[in-house]
């Protein structure tokens, strides 16, 4: 966890502590800070520049959500990565069961790891699918600090954002805020370069909650399109939010030679709602609950994916 640092005492006892960047970001749209400036006066258009540009690059520093990140591995074993989204904790139709079974697995697990694919939290606050929840907000947040302290913060390699997630800034807040405080957990949000790096070779890895494009006919089509017409010769493309599993791959041509790259649809742990019903999407099977598992060996560019985690220990 980071240290303190810089910040401010908000009780007598020293029992609550707010870090500056915190304080900061609480007061950043408050029109006080202006005023100041101005002494009372309106601000003139050039001071409103300079005020808007203040925030921007505050709100920057703070929220330090980036579109490409680095994750090294100093290790010549290979590794598994557990694609871990669309829990949403808290919500009726869930797979609690197999999610305690897959953060087990990664937390017993000296080479297993887990990426963050969103919607940790059902977050819903309308009705009718507010009254499906079996969860406060507060305590779909509290589970899933409980299961950020279960696995260690040095299993989680990253977090991305979901909409689910993020419809809790409604009560002012997110998971992500307190991620951001409290964790030195990468955040990122809509697609983004990942960089996983190994002693001798690099995977290049493109991910999004959410990739655009969909098809009736092939569940791995927002990744395959990625790769056409969104971020270009990347070795992985994975993705969420459409509660599909699927894994394909194929070869694509590159300036440099051949390009292997391998297309993950991973899926959710939540596996029907009053939407889907209404939609007329059937109940998911079992067999399509939960995460897709993404194997990376460090001796030679060969990514694999599975569908359990125990049909990639197996593969290793």
């Amino acid at each position: 966890m980071p240290e303190k640092g810089k910040g401010l005492y908000t009780s007598p006892d020293e029992s609550s502590f707010k870090s500056d960047k915190q304080i900061k970001y609480e007061n950043l749209d408050s029109p006080i800070l202006i005023r100041e400036k101005t002494k009372g006066r309106k601000p003139t258009f050039y001071e409103w520049i300079d005020e808007f540009t203040r925030r921007r690059d505050l709100k920057t520093e703070v929220e330090g959500v980036s579109d490409e990140i680095e994750i090294t591995f100093e290790t010549n074993e290979p590794v598994i990565w557990g694609l871990v989204g669309d829990i949403h904790g808290g919500g009726y139709e869930v797979d609690y069961e197999l999610l305690a079974h897959d953060i087990a697995f990664i937390a017993s697990r000296k080479n297993a790891y887990l990426l963050g694919g969103g919607d940790w939290t059902d977050s819903f606050f309308f009705n009718p699918a507010q009254n499906e929840m079996i969860a406060s907000y507060n305590q779909q947040r509290k589970f899933v600090m409980s299961m950020v302290k279960e696995l260690g913060e040095g299993k989680i390699l990253a977090l991305l954002k979901g909409d689910h997630d993020n419809w809790a800034s409604k009560m002012g807040t997110t998971i992500y805020d307190e991620f951001r405080d409290r964790t030195n957990i990468p955040i990122i949000h809509g697609t983004t370069k990942i960089r996983a790096n190994f002693p001798d070779i690099q995977y290049k890895i493109v991910g999004g909650h959410q990739l655009p494009g969909s098809s009736m006919y092939n569940d791995s089509h927002p990744e395959n399109r990625e790769s056409k017409f969104g971020i270009q010769q990347g070795d992985i493309y994975m993705g969420w939010h459409n509660h599909k599993k699927a894994i394909a791959e194929q070869v694509a041509d590159g300036f440099d030679g051949d390009i292997r790259q391998l297309y993950i649809a991973s899926g959710a742990y939540k596996y029907s709602d009053e939407y889907s019903k209404k939609k007329g999407w059937s109940k998911q099977g079992s067999k399509k609950h939960g995460a897709v598992w993404l194997v990376l060996t460090p001796f030679n560019k060969n990514a694999q994916a599975f569908y359990t985690a125990e049909e990639a220990e197996r593969y290793l």
